[in-house]
């Protein structure tokens, strides 16, 4: 009788023993399936995000790594440079700082609509400093107001530190020294903004300018500015370009 109460408590402890194991292979199977779902729903999320922001639909239209990127407007040029990706031309891109670039076609950014919302895009750096790889031989980038192009020619924010290494960048840049202009008359305009608002005035000279401190608007408008401002310096260069 005793053996067979041994043999029945041992065959209840086999059994709860097998029953422990079954619930933890279970356990480890729910965790790594419920894993795989969250890995693969986050997959489906990402690629929705990139198929809609950067229609990259078909990987097959991925450009190649060495390939020249072409730039067309000032939509692309803000994303030169920035890692992001983006479809030109039924090719995907991705703009790094490493790749080639080259303008098929004169930018033109219109002034009035950057005051609207509040914001220039300032992008000229980009084809003048030695960082990025822009091919602007024929073409170049513009501003338009008032009926007529302008070319900016200086910029500097004053929020950020002075340095004169840094001639060609996003927060300072001046070819007023560079720019050639045949006009026999001369008009600048100087935008700055004070206190998160843009101000605007111009000014026409005979001669012109190789420095700042010979630009009339700029010497009458400098006072003006805070340190957190910036400025913006164009010159006229007529109705054509």
């Amino acid at each position: 009788m005793k053996n067979k109460n041994e043999k029945g408590i041992v065959s209840i402890f086999v059994l709860f023993a097998m029953m422990l194991l079954l619930i933890f292979v279970f356990s480890i199977y729910s965790l790594v399936d419920n894993k795989l779902k969250e890995n693969e729903k986050q997959n489906l999320n990402l690629l929705k995000i990139y198929s809609n922001k950067l229609d990259l639909i078909d990987s097959n239209k991925s450009a190649d790594n060495n390939e020249i990127i072409p730039i067309y407007n000032i939509n692309q040029l803000n994303i030169v440079g920035t890692g992001s990706f983006i479809k030109i031309d039924s090719q995907v891109y991705q703009c790094g700082m490493g790749m080639s670039y080259v303008l098929k076609d004169n930018i033109i950014v219109d002034i009035e609509e950057d005051l609207f919302t509040n914001r220039i895009n300032f992008n000229d750096y980009k084809l003048y400093s030695q960082i990025y790889y822009i091919d602007k031989y024929i073409y170049d980038i513009y501003y338009y107001k008032d009926n007529t192009y302008w070319k900016n020619i200086y910029y500097k924010n004053f929020t950020e530190k002075d340095n004169s290494d840094l001639e060609y960048s996003e927060n300072q840049f001046s070819i007023i020294d560079k720019y050639e202009n045949n006009n026999t008359e001369f008009e600048y305009m100087m935008i700055w903004k004070y206190d998160g608002i843009y101000n605007l005035a111009k000014s026409i000279q005979s001669e012109k300018a190789n420095n700042l401190d010979e630009i009339i608007v700029y010497k009458e408008n400098i006072n003006k500015i805070n340190v957190n401002g910036e400025i913006y310096i164009f010159i006229n260069i007529g109705n054509k370009i």
